[in-house]
């Protein structure tokens, strides 16, 4: 079998040479490099004993690139064409670009003299795009390690700091422009203050302002203490303003004595009511209220509907009352119950327990606002109204002790 050995600087010149002297149907037996040259074995023999055809290796490759490019729209019979002719086995980088090239044009100029109609190629290459940037949004900020060497701290960052104190995946992608991930102290800061933005309400002290505030929230959640602490700091705000102080209950139903007894205390009259006789209160009403709703919380979004037609939107305040250590589901139900009334959210009872990472995950997600923070003891300076500084601390507390 003739055999021919071509050294070169480069492939390109060596496969033209083995052209020359073998011919257009030759065969690539070996290649290797040594010494910084290029070393090409081929022959001219149909049949050689070892080695693999340079046709078959390029058909190979050409059929794999046809069969992915069928997968995304169909192929007309003028695309066989621009695959390279059989008989062209070895050629240099160049006449391959230009034969290419040249067909490439050729299958453009049939497709565009037939019906000119690219639109399925064009959609289908739209859906990969989509998809490629999905992958690339879920993969970013994704580190690879065993979680036993994260635990550790191995390959410890912000990111990874973040989604181990308890905030959810979710919160920490939607935020991860915040995040450094050289400097795991600075991006947890930096994070943690892009949250407590993102969940302050922008001015909490023009809630005093609202001329009707209902207070809604579960069974426990500290309402009658809140309603009172409200009623208080507002106659403090504005000591010439009368404050009425409001209870929605069904009748026939054991009463809520807590509003009751705040008032004694406060020396302040309570106003009785039904969710029937509800609007009636408030008609003729000049002076502001604050309303403890004690109904089902299932049936209070209807209430609160038939009030907001006769008040209006712009001149009532739906206040939730959260306790610390309530559940995830809970806040979210709570939350999704009365979302469309665009509720400002009261966590009570924060002196009991706490709120964590995962509830303030599920407040951030939905697109809750916090305006007040309060405690179970003292009616009197007893809320304090939120702020982005107070909560990014309160964070940063809770996760350094984490």
């Amino acid at each position: 079998m003739p055999t021919l050995t071509v050294s070169a600087d480069d492939s390109a010149t060596a496969m033209e040479e083995i052209v020359q002297k073998l011919g257009e149907n030759s065969y690539i037996l070996s290649t290797e490099k040594t010494g910084g040259k290029i070393h090409i074995k081929a022959t001219n023999d149909i049949k050689p004993e070892i080695g693999r055809p340079a046709l078959k290796r390029k058909k190979a490759f050409q059929d794999a690139m046809t069969r992915a490019d069928s997968n995304l729209a169909p192929v007309n019979g003028t695309q066989n064409d621009m695959v390279l002719e059989p008989n062209i086995v070895a050629m240099s980088g160049d006449a391959v670009t230009k034969n290419i090239t040249s067909k490439a044009a050729q299958q453009r100029s049939s497709e565009k003299n037939g019906n000119g109609d690219y639109s399925p190629r064009i959609g289908e290459l739209e859906k990969l795009e989509t998809r490629l940037n999905k992958i690339t949004h879920m993969l970013d900020g994704m580190i690879l390690t065993r979680r036993e060497e994260a635990e550790l701290g191995i390959g410890r960052n912000s990111y990874i700091a973040m989604q181990q104190a308890g905030f959810s995946s979710e919160l920490v992608s939607s935020l991860r422009d915040t995040l450094n991930a050289r400097d795991e102290k600075l991006g947890c800061k930096s994070f943690l203050r892009a949250l407590s933005e993102r969940l302050i309400v922008t001015d909490p002290v023009s809630l005093m302002e609202q001329k009707h505030i209902f207070v809604v929230g579960p069974a426990g959640s500290g309402k009658s203490s809140l309603t009172a602490k409200l009623a208080v700091k507002r106659r403090e705000m504005s000591m010439d303003a009368t404050v009425r102080l409001i209870e929605i209950d069904q009748p026939g139903v054991t009463p809520c004595d807590g509003l009751k007894y705040h008032g004694r205390l406060l020396n302040m009259q309570i106003n009785k009511t039904t969710p029937e006789s509800a609007p009636e209160e408030y008609i003729d009403s000049t002076a502001p209220t604050i309303t403890d709703i004690c109904i089902n919380p299932h049936e209070t979004p209807a209430v609160l509907d038939t009030l907001e037609k006769k008040l209006g939107s712009e001149n009532m305040t739906v206040l939730i009352a959260l306790p610390g250590g309530a559940s995830a589901r809970l806040i979210r139900q709570q939350c999704a119950l009365y979302q469309s009334f665009n509720p400002v959210i009261a966590l009570t009872r924060l002196d009991e327990c706490e709120t964590g990472p995962e509830e303030f995950s599920v407040l951030a997600e939905m697109g809750m606002k916090i305006g007040v923070f309060t405690g179970t003891r003292g009616l009197v300076d007893s809320i304090i109204f939120a702020s982005m500084p107070a909560l990014a601390q309160y964070l940063e507390d809770y996760c350094s002790e984490e």
